[in-house]
């Protein structure tokens, strides 16, 4: 029999055979990885051979790492759980996770290359490979099947769309008054989705939110972070306290729930766009008023400034002002 235990921030492994008593650290891993682990040298035991990984395909694995994933990254699960239930599962669900070969997913990417756009193409490969790394790192199967793999580049480079002051007030008035206040309040702090779903009114200070990354509702960066409130985001927070009875700021609805909403307001504003677009806005006026990318960076929660740099050239006279530093 095998079990596994926590010991600090760290999960350890112990088990019985003839050679007696044995316990081996695994490490700062997840509980549902541990488990894993446990199981497999379950079976060691049971069977006297270790786990092979051609016996796990990749639906079987989706399971437990989609366990995993929603407790790590809350904020990115509808996506990835929808690329594999949609898209990697009806393709590559029932062959073992070893099997999956190079040549077969450079076939199903020139397929999918002439349905959907190339970046959402490299999104799916950057799944499927995290998937078994994952696997590898878990010990489900021994070496990662897609060594030499080449994902094609990604050719389009498109500026970050974000919205007008005019456009806010069209969508705004688009929205009603349920969801107006909800759509002000992520353009003026531009906290992302569950970010701002998962704030608190204890959260909500007189000049500023504090967002904070705990275990079952972690932020995207980990960490946590204090966004001002400017006088826009103010306003928005009054029309919302009054309405709450729970204990939190936004209605609390499933999260697609609230881009559905999004999605509907801009269709009757005529606008493109989707509910990240807010935070794209909110960024990308920081930016064009003149705030530092660094300080930009720490309030938006870029985990690297090579995010926040996507938004440099709205940077007023960025380009110019570099250019006339020198006279040849």
């Amino acid at each position: 029999m095998a079990t596994v235990n926590r010991r600090g921030r760290t999960w350890q492994l112990n088990w019985s055979d003839a050679d007696g008593q044995h316990r081996v650290s695994l490490g700062p891993i997840a509980k549902q990885e541990a488990e894993i682990i446990r199981r497999e040298k379950e079976l060691e035991l049971l069977t006297g051979r270790r786990v092979s990984g051609s016996a796990v395909t990749l639906a079987e694995f989706a399971v437990d790492y989609l366990a995993w994933y929603s407790t790590q990254y809350p904020s990115t699960y509808d996506r990835t759980e929808g690329i594999i239930r949609l898209q990697l599962l009806p393709r590559f669900g029932n062959e073992p996770l070893d099997a999956i070969q190079p040549g077969e997913v450079t076939r199903w990417v020139a397929v999918r290359s002439q349905q959907i756009a190339p970046a959402s193409v490299t999104k799916e490969v950057r799944v499927l490979r995290a998937m078994l790394n994952k696997a590898v790192q878990w010990r489900v199967i021994g070496e990662f099947p897609l060594v030499g793999y080449q994902a094609p580049p990604e050719r389009a480079s498109k500026a970050v769309e974000f919205y007008s002051s005019e456009q806010l007030a069209a969508l705004y008035l688009a929205a009603g008054p349920v969801w107006a206040p909800v759509w002000q309040f992520m353009a003026n702090t531009g906290l992302r989705r569950n970010e701002a779903l998962n704030l608190k009114l204890s959260d909500v200070m007189a000049d500023r939110v504090r967002v904070e990354s705990t275990d079952d509702k972690p932020t995207k960066s980990r960490k946590w972070r204090d966004v001002p409130l400017n006088a826009r985001a103010l306003e928005a927070v009054g029309r919302l306290r009054g309405k709450r009875q729970d204990g939190f700021l936004l209605p609390q609805v499933f999260p697609r729930s609230v881009s559905r909403a999004f999605e509907k307001a801009a269709l009757r504003a005529s606008l493109g766009g989707s509910l990240h677009t807010l935070r794209h806005t909110f960024v990308s006026h920081l930016v064009m008023a003149g705030v530092d990318l660094e300080t930009v960076r720490r309030i938006a929660g870029h985990s690297t400034i090579t995010t926040t740099l996507k938004y440099a050239h709205l940077a007023p006279g960025h380009l110019t002002s570099a250019v006339t530093r020198i006279a040849l």
